[in-house]
């Protein structure tokens, strides 16, 4: 007779199974860990995915995207009706009797365009024209006023409706302590007052390596571009002035007492324009032509004050040393000299008078 096998520990009566056994224990985490990873694949992963393909799908449109395209000036200001109304405007102003004596036509404002309402049913049918306000000024005797001439155009047809308005403009006038925001007043010293003397002389003269020189920029390529054609530089006020201002310690600002900017009005005579002293003495003497300009001044707390840049009236604070300088720029047409100078007619010399050859005998 056969011996019996041996049995398997777990055939043993007495074996049970011990869910806290290390081995047990280890395949549980195991297994929760491959559960958890199965979790995240079905629903993290492939909700991920979907979203950077979204993502990328709006980056290649928005790489591939047009740029939108420049507006010019007549896109903004342009109309159908434009030409309709300015020639309906001049020709009610110059009309005789004239429903606006001696007045004159200043600008062209803008217009405004009136769109007709949608349908509110099917059976309606829609409105194929639109208006256009189109507003201008005008002036009389130093009075402004305001017209509008309404036009309708429908497609390439365009028609002047009834005729302007008139309405007078209060002309109040407006004052301000400083042509520059958030800067104190100063007092320009001597030397700041020379400086911009000495700038004006040279910004007149017409000669653009002087003009260079004055503002002491040492790059001989830099051109700086002067006033042509002035023959009497009468006077150059300084009208306000403020030094510039830098961030301070305490988080507010301080003057900066090295830089001011200042405004600057010419008073001068154009070639031609210099009146004799017998018009200056007589009843009623002609006044110079006044330009107004922002200058930079640098070292203006010394006796070396010089400027460095100039521009249009309030843009003082942003002005910058050598903003003005230009390079690469041929001036030979503005260097003053007799190659400058217009030929006098008189002075032209005449086609019959042709010099006689040499060894010719004179009558």
């Amino acid at each position: 007779m056969a011996g019996r096998q041996p049995r398997s520990v777990w055939e043993d009566p007495g074996t049970r199974y011990n869910a806290e056994a290390p081995n047990v224990q280890k395949e549980k985490r195991r297994g929760k860990i491959l559960r958890v990873g199965v979790w995240i694949m079905a629903f993290g992963a492939f909700p991920l995915a979907v979203l950077l393909g979204f993502v990328s799908i709006g980056l290649i449109q928005g790489m591939n995207a047009e740029k939108p395209a420049q507006l010019g000036s007549f896109d903004t200001n342009g109309s159908a009706g434009k030409p309709a109304a300015t020639r309906a405007l001049i020709d009610w102003l110059t009309a005789d009797p004239s429903p606006l004596p001696n007045g004159k036509l200043i600008s062209w404002d803008g217009f405004e365009v009136k769109e007709p309402p949608a349908p509110v049913d099917d059976t309606e049918k829609p409105v194929s024209y639109h208006f256009e306000l189109h507003r201008f000024t005008l002036e009389r005797n130093d009075s402004l006023y305001s017209a509008s001439v309404q036009v309708v155009v429908d497609g390439a047809g365009v028609s002047v409706m009834g005729t302007p308005t008139l309405l007078p403009i209060l002309d109040a006038p407006a004052t301000a302590s400083s042509p520059w925001f958030g800067l104190g007043t100063a007092t320009p010293s001597e030397a700041v007052q020379s400086a911009v003397e000495e700038w004006a002389s040279a910004f007149t003269g017409g000669d653009p390596t002087a003009l260079r020189r004055v503002t002491r920029d040492q790059d001989a390529s830099s051109t700086y571009v002067p006033l042509v054609g002035i023959e009497t530089l009468q006077s150059a006020k300084i009208t306000t002035a403020s030094y510039k201002v830098v961030p301070a310690a305490d988080g507010k600002t301080k003057d900066d007492k090295t830089r001011m900017i200042v405004q600057v009005t010419l008073e001068l005579w154009w070639d031609g324009q210099t009146p004799t002293e017998e018009e200056l003495l007589g009843p009623k003497p002609p006044t110079a032509q006044k330009i107004t300009y922002d200058l930079l001044v640098l070292q203006a707390n010394t006796d070396a004050a010089y400027v460095v840049a100039w521009g249009e009236p309030g843009t003082g604070p942003d002005l910058k040393p050598e903003a003005n300088a230009i390079a690469g720029v041929d001036t030979r047409n503005l260097e003053p000299g007799e190659g400058s100078q217009t030929p006098d007619p008189s002075e032209s010399p005449d086609p019959n008078d042709t010099p006689a050859p040499e060894g010719t005998p004179a009558p």
